[in-house]
């Protein structure tokens, strides 16, 4: 009798030793197959426009609310979070393998040259999966639909937020100094 629950105990140790090794196999082919997905800023950014110009001077809060505001109008909403405090974060629920595995990554803000907005990775939580950084960012890129105007490069570990020529074909928006210690962001709005 002894023997029989040793064996059925055996088998069910087994089985799950299998099942974990099958699942690090598939995690392991996904994250391969990510790599080679090529990623790309796009080129063809005018800082050099004409039209009306308003020089803004907005909060965190505001800029949340904003924000918010934007991914709704996308209906992206209640797909990810992207906010603003003394860093910005990014939060999101990614599916792996019929699992829900909550994303946060910590981001630190870079103004480009341009009046774009570089966020660069500065740590993350994944689960409590250990991944590289890049890694990290092409799962983000493969199972989260973001807005035309985030690009995701994993290769570098940011997010570019083309806010010159992407959210509107009316309005574009460079930023022109964005220190959120301070709570003090100044932009401007350009009317096309």
């Amino acid at each position: 009798m002894i023997t029989n629950e040793i064996n059925k105990w055996k088998v069910a140790f087994i089985s799950l030793l299998g099942l974990i090794g099958l699942s690090a196999i598939l995690l392991f082919s996904w994250v391969i197959l990510l790599s080679t997905t090529d990623y790309h800023i796009p080129q063809n950014i005018d800082s050099n426009m004409d039209g009306a110009r308003f020089t803004v001077t907005t909060s965190k809060d505001d800029i949340n609310l904003w924000i918010e505001r934007e991914l709704e109008k996308d209906g992206m909403g209640s797909e990810f979070r992207l906010y603003l405090q003394d860093h910005v974060y990014f939060q999101t629920i990614i599916n792996a393998f019929g699992h829900q595995v909550p994303l946060e990554i910590v981001l630190h803000p870079h103004v480009t040259e341009n009046g774009n907005l570089e966020l660069l990775e500065r740590s993350f939580s994944i689960g409590n999966l250990v991944l590289p950084s890049e890694t990290v960012f092409r799962i983000l890129a493969a199972t989260v639909t973001l807005p035309d105007w985030i690009y995701i490069i994993p290769q570098e570990g940011k997010l570019y937020l083309n806010l010159v020529d992407g959210i509107s074909d009316e309005i574009a928006i460079t930023i022109q100094q964005l220190d959120l210690e301070k709570d003090l962001i100044e932009i401007e709005l350009i009317f096309k």
